[in-house]
């Protein structure tokens, strides 16, 4: 899946992300949240100074949040 993103700061470009699936569901534990949950997603946040990799994780509520991958870990079951 190709997500396009309009920056409107710089005059509407464009900026090109993919997302990766290949760890849906992969257990993670937060370290800044200290909880449990679940990877869906990753994709790279392109910044003006470089790129950062991120993360869509759904917590134990359900609650789908964003997050860097500095900040999880995979969990082994």
């Amino acid at each position: 899946m190709i997500n396009v993103i309009v920056d409107k700061q710089n005059k509407g470009a464009k900026i090109m992300t993919t997302k990766d699936c290949t760890m849906y569901g992969t257990k993670i534990y937060n370290h800044k949240k200290h909880e449990i949950g679940l990877l869906i997603s990753t994709w790279v946040n392109v910044y003006a100074d470089g790129k950062v990799d991120f993360a869509t994780c759904v917590d134990p509520q359900g609650k789908k949040y964003n997050t860097e991958m500095d900040n999880i870990t995979p969990v082994e079951v």
